[in-house]
């Protein structure tokens, strides 16, 4: 994405007037800073630069804490599979780990507020930009971007809540508050009309100014994921060889190339949120090394992530490591020692290790993006979706998921992870799915697949955990249910 053209100052004010949180609270407490310019909507949405910092401002909310700056992705959805678990200070972290769970939980209802934030400024965005007199094809493109960033928001809050209220219009007063909850089946077709939409209009790639903007190739793979959610099986693997024959994204030939700093926003990559850990002006500062690095009291006081700050927030479930196939992925993924550049070497249980960033020298500052969707997800999706469509592995559902498998082994022998072949449709279903928890460790997509193949309560409930029916969906925050006459969903 752009950071230099636009000026942290103009999007900044975009965001102050678009940024209604709607259903949350308060709308003033939402802002996180007071804009410098004075606008609104009337004399804000005038011109081409206009529409690229509201956009922006939509992006924005993605690479906070709440969402996909470590506290979202690894405190709600990493710990509460079976792969992660977190450090055992926090109250409401440990509970999300154990199904502990209430209204009140901070970190389950930031995630709803953010993402109401994103949708309401993509509203805002949806409504305003079209009647700017500007280059169509961008703005169409623009628009395009807003969709599919209200359909992620939306894609993530259906699975996690259940029945949500739908938005499509911008939220600018509490007279527009009290939206009831629409139906599971409404919420993905408004999923899907938007990313339907989005995939017409979105280009294939950007500048070098711009990456990190939804592509058409990131709509056509939340499309996918939409589809294969609701058990679409064709349509899932229809869409997800759009992806695969489109010559846009391969995979790495290296594993360990998807997380480093040097190689970001590469072929593998197709949807990333975007960290950058110079000038505070230049973007948002990653916080995932400096929260998965072991804590300092487990290595002799000494901190392994840069700039001091070694915190051990979230670690791997011995189990999941212990379970994990000794292919390259697990030294990618995982380390349980480390060396200083004095020779002294520390051990530890087994921590997270691909979000290190090599050049970190501040606390809370990583450069390393988060790959919300990448090429070998996709490679996956399809041999599922191409396996339940018909009624066993395909030979192109073999090549999918042994490409990913091939990578994996990396130089060691074949018997290390060998190829897939002559399954029934049962146990090649087993064997992606066991493929997708090894190559996709602590990226957030471990709770939504195993509630969307009806595994949730039977892989959990033998991980030890004290899950019940009710836990197939978080909580609606106190809040919202203060502002609106719903229902809590079952069992809170």
């Amino acid at each position: 994405m752009d950071r230099s053209t636009i000026s942290l100052t103009k999007i900044v004010a975009a965001a102050g007037f678009v940024l209604m949180a709607g259903l949350t609270g308060c709308m003033d407490q939402f802002l996180d800073t007071k804009p410098e310019d004075s606008l609104s909507p009337e004399n804000f949405y005038e011109n081409e630069q206009d529409a690229v910092a509201a956009i922006y401002s939509v992006y924005e909310r993605l690479a906070i804490p709440d969402l996909y700056n470590l506290d979202g992705v690894m405190y709600i959805l990493s710990n509460a599979s079976d792969q992660t678990r977190p450090f055992g200070a926090n109250a409401e972290r440990v509970a999300i780990d154990e199904f502990n769970n209430t209204e009140l939980n901070t970190i389950t209802s930031a995630w709803w507020r953010a993402s109401f934030q994103i949708i309401n400024r993509a509203n805002a965005v949806t409504e305003n930009v079209p009647g700017i007199n500007m280059n169509p094809t961008l703005r169409e493109s623009i628009v395009g971007e807003a969709k599919f960033l209200r359909a992620l928001a939306y894609f993530n809050l259906v699975r996690m809540y259940g029945a949500v209220p739908i938005l499509t219009q911008e939220t600018e007063s509490f007279d527009d508050i009290d939206k009831p909850r629409a139906s599971v089946d409404s919420v993905y077709a408004q999923i899907i009309r938007d990313l339907e939409d989005a995939q017409r209009v979105l280009p294939v790639s950007y500048n070098a100014d711009n990456k990190g903007r939804a592509t058409v190739g990131a709509a056509k793979t939340l499309l996918a994921k939409a589809y294969l959610t609701r058990e679409q099986w064709q349509q899932a693997a229809d869409k997800a060889k759009e992806v695969m024959d489109s010559g846009t994204y391969a995979l790495f030939e290296d594993y360990a190339h998807v997380f480093l700093p040097a190689f970001e926003n590469g072929k593998e990559h197709i949807f990333s949120i975007q960290f950058h850990a110079g000038d505070q002006n230049a973007g948002k500062q990653g916080r995932f090394w400096t929260y998965t690095a072991p804590n300092a009291r487990k290595t002799d006081g000494r901190s392994i992530a840069g700039g001091g700050s070694s915190f051990g927030a979230v670690f791997p479930e011995q189990k999941y490591y212990d379970e994990y196939p000794d292919d390259y992925r697990k030294e990618v993924n995982f380390f349980t020692e480390f060396t200083f550049s004095d020779g002294e070497t520390v051990t530890f249980e087994p921590h997270y290790y691909k979000f290190r960033d090599p050049g970190q020298t501040n606390a809370k500052r990583s450069s390393v993006n988060f790959p919300l969707f990448r090429f070998a997800d996709v490679l996956l999706m399809y041999a599922e979706a191409a396996n339940e469509a018909n009624g066993g592995p395909t030979p192109q559902a073999y090549m999918a998921v042994n490409k990913v498998r091939e990578r994996a082994r990396f130089g060691k022998p074949d018997s290390v992870l060998p190829d897939l072949a002559g399954l029934t449709q049962s146990e090649f279903r087993q064997a992606v799915a066991r493929e997708r928890n090894w190559e996709l460790a602590g990226e957030g997509h471990r709770w939504f697949d195993l509630k969307r193949t009806g595994r949730l309560l039977d892989e959990l409930s033998e991980d030890g955990k004290n899950i019940q029916q009710e836990n197939l969906l978080f909580p609606l925050p106190s809040l919202s249910l203060e502002l609106n006459d719903w229902q809590q969903n079952p069992g809170y």
